[in-house]
């Protein structure tokens, strides 16, 4: 019986697995990574493994996982009050890319993404916004630090944003506040 002194080396000996078996032996083709991180996209567990994993193999693969987790991402139909595990992976993913500018219009189109998320929460309680944007907020600075048209997302933000009737405004100014 084996065990592990910390985390750390287990979460990292288990991405090297995938990795090795991804770009060395092969046993892992592009459609089982993909699958792989739909596997466990909501498992707060693997986060870690996952970007590790997404540190270490050729942007574009990362991208296409980015890409399909995306597109999995239904905000017409997402109640307001659950956690979107799988944008919080792609925007962590990004990060990760070895490759030093990922695609521009991918970057924004994240954030886009998490900053729909404050808008649509607009007219309903946010699940946690705190704990979602502590769990964005270096990805975001990073990603944020990238490109100058970054500040293109301020469009349509009230400027009573704070107050009690703009509570919504509220989430995306912390939001973007994170982008400078």
């Amino acid at each position: 019986l084996y065990g592990f002194v910390h985390r750390t080396f287990l979460e990292y000996l288990t991405a090297a697995h995938y990795v090795w078996q991804f770009k060395e032996a092969q046993t892992l083709k592009p459609e089982g990574l993909i699958a792989l991180f739909e596997e466990h996209s909501n498992d707060d567990v693997w986060l870690e493994v996952l970007r590790l994993i997404c540190s270490q193999i050729h942007d574009v693969f990362v991208l296409q996982v980015i890409k399909h987790l995306l597109a999995t991402i239904d905000l017409e139909r997402w109640d307001r009050m659950s956690p979107i595990p799988k944008l919080t992976l792609a925007l962590h993913c990004f990060i990760e890319s070895p490759n030093a500018s990922p695609p521009v219009d991918l970057g924004m189109h994240l954030l886009r993404t998490a900053r729909n998320c404050f808008d649509l929460s607009f007219w309903t309680p946010f699940y946690n916004f705190s704990e979602f944007l502590d769990s964005i907020q270096f990805t975001v600075q990073e990603i944020g630090r990238r490109w100058p048209n970054r500040f293109d997302l301020w469009d349509g933000v009230s400027p009573e944003a704070g107050t009690e009737a703009h509570v919504g405004h509220t989430y995306i100014a912390a939001f973007l506040n994170s982008l400078s």
